[in-house]
């Protein structure tokens, strides 16, 4: 009788456990227990513009930079977790042609990804009447860049992804935070009324990303990563290197991965690499 209740209190005890992780897979909000963003990953071209979730090497990003005098979008990297444990942890029973196969395997397939800025950032509150619109050519203009605000600040955008992760593995992907239409007419147009209307020699402002993932169990349930939140600095000409030691023509391993985030760019390269070369050159004494 005691072997029998034993036998059927096991039962009963996977049963919990498995009905508790079907649970927890069906559940739209947030699942940080089974999908986890742990950081943010670094490339640069000492680790060749390769990222590798997982390595002691690996170096991780406290903050972004992103130089708007170069690029107008900012690439981030999420390192994240699969926390879900394999089916013969949960079940005693590895996958055999009698058994289900690897089911908590994740493949990550969309970014959504949000932005938050400071009261300073704008000229004013868009929402009050005597609101500032100077700086937009037009009304039509400033409608335009009214709803490109509401959409990446005071919403979200949803982005195509790749990665994937074993159970209890790492992984990494690669998202697109600032995209590069958010970047031209919203962060942009701010620097440059700065830097025209203010007289303000080198802007610059922090404002934070949010980002979190979406993936797919091999049994087809959806999974929702927790808020990965990292702040960047937004800036004009802050990554011109003048550096008099750097020759006319520089190396490859001179050049960022991502010229304008993160890393400085050698003065001798904005021409071909920055979307307004000028202010780097006048920095430098060039012009």
């Amino acid at each position: 009788m005691r072997r029998k209740f034993t036998k059927l209190g096991l039962s009963a005890l996977l049963s919990v456990m498995l009905i508790s992780m079907t649970g927890l897979l069906s559940c739209p909000a947030e699942q940080p227990q089974a999908l986890l963003i742990l950081d943010a990953m670094a490339m640069t071209q000492q680790q060749q513009c390769t990222i590798r979730p997982g390595g002691g090497a690996q170096i991780i990003r406290p903050f972004g930079v992103l130089d708007l005098a170069i690029t107008n979008s900012y690439w981030l990297f999420p390192r994240f977790k699969n926390m879900m444990p394999t089916l013969a942890e949960i079940t005693g029973e590895g996958p055999s042609s009698g058994a289900p196969t690897e089911t908590n395997y994740l493949s990550i397939y969309k970014a959504v990804t949000g932005v938050e800025v400071g009261a300073d950032f704008l000229v004013g509150d868009p929402n009050e009447p005597d609101f500032d619109v100077s700086i937009w050519d037009n009304e039509p203009d400033y409608n335009a860049w009214y709803a490109l605000w509401q959409r990446y600040v005071e919403g979200r955008v949803s982005s195509i992804v790749a990665a994937s992760a074993a159970p209890t593995e790492e992984g990494a992907v690669a998202v697109q935070a600032v995209n590069p239409e958010f970047g031209n007419f919203v962060l942009e147009r701010q620097m440059m009324d700065l830097i025209n209307d203010k007289a303000v020699t080198s802007p610059g402002y922090w404002l934070t990303l949010k980002v979190k993932l979406k993936a797919m169990t091999q049994d087809l349930k959806e999974i929702t990563s927790n808020d990965f939140w990292f702040p960047v600095e937004i800036c004009w000409c802050c990554l011109c290197l003048c550096d008099t030691n750097i020759p006319d023509i520089p190396g490859s391993s001179q050049v960022p991965c991502f010229p304008g985030q993160d890393d400085a760019v050698p003065v001798t390269l904005w021409g071909l690499l920055a979307n307004h070369p000028e202010c780097c050159w006048k920095k430098c004494g060039w012009i």
